[in-house]
């Protein structure tokens, strides 16, 4: 099941132009909350913003979404941003 769920999230990714870095998964016992989280970069950050609000329009009543800071990395001249999406 997590194969088929980052494979559909990795399809979004491409359609927007946004690149996974890294991606992690956690599962809380005492919650049963289920946590990806994906290390996103892209050339400019209209990118990652049309992806979001892509996949919280798509995908709201799976997902809630966090996505707290898009930053620059200078050294690469692309975007970095951190995306949880959290199973309901």
């Amino acid at each position: 099941m997590k194969a088929k769920i980052v494979a559909d999230f990795t399809h979004s990714f491409n359609q927007y132009r946004v690149k996974l870095k890294s991606f992690g998964y956690t599962e809380e016992n005492n919650t049963s909350s289920k946590l990806f989280s994906f290390m996103l970069t892209a050339p400019n950050t209209q990118d990652i913003t049309a992806l979001l609000k892509h996949l919280t329009s798509t995908k709201k009543d799976q997902y809630d979404f966090d996505l707290k800071l898009i930053s620059y990395d200078g050294n690469t001249s692309t975007y970095l941003s951190e995306l949880k999406a959290v199973l309901k």
